[in-house]
């Protein structure tokens, strides 16, 4: 997977996460894993 793609991925997963609620860090980290995207505090 291209890295262009992997990061519009994750930007379209936490806004789909943040438009149904409001999310932390923390939380989108934790959801994000549970779908397998692996990132480090500093990348979100």
């Amino acid at each position: 997977m291209s890295p262009e793609l992997y990061s519009g991925l994750i930007r379209l997963h936490v806004l789909h996460h943040a438009v149904k609620e409001p999310i932390d860090d923390l939380g989108i980290m934790e959801e994000l894993a549970r779908h397998g995207y692996k990132l480090s505090p500093g990348t979100l």
